[in-house]
């Protein structure tokens, strides 16, 4: 372990991070669990490669979820109505996600319903 620690002092890493948290050799897993979150690798394939019985040991334990680009994920969903989504002229409602400035929704029938 006292190489561990010469390691960390030769590669100017802290011996505690923000949440002070200590940095031991076992933080090297949680790294290895997040890294491969981060870099979009299954769930399942990262329970393997980390020899885990059970995958929420990876998922809930070795996974810090705070670097994880969350954001960028929900922003790459596709829309809802897709390519053929039509403009705000079609809504019939007074709440429309296609028209600008819409107030909250009051209508009863949505794109061309009746």
């Amino acid at each position: 372990m006292w190489l561990f620690r010469v390691d960390l002092d030769r590669a100017s890493i802290k011996q505690s991070d923000q949440r002070g948290r200590k940095v031991v050799l076992h933080s090297l897993r949680h790294s290895l669990g997040t890294m491969l979150a981060a870099s979009s690798v299954l769930m399942a394939v990262a329970q393997r490669i980390m020899r885990h019985r059970d995958i929420r040991l990876t998922a809930e334990v070795y996974t810090d979820e705070g670097p994880l680009p969350l954001a960028a994920a929900v922003r790459s969903l596709p829309s809802v109505g897709g390519a053929d989504r039509p403009g705000p002229e079609k809504c019939r409602i007074d709440w429309c996600p296609n028209r600008a400035n819409s107030g909250a929704f009051r209508g009863t029938s949505w794109h061309g319903g009746a």
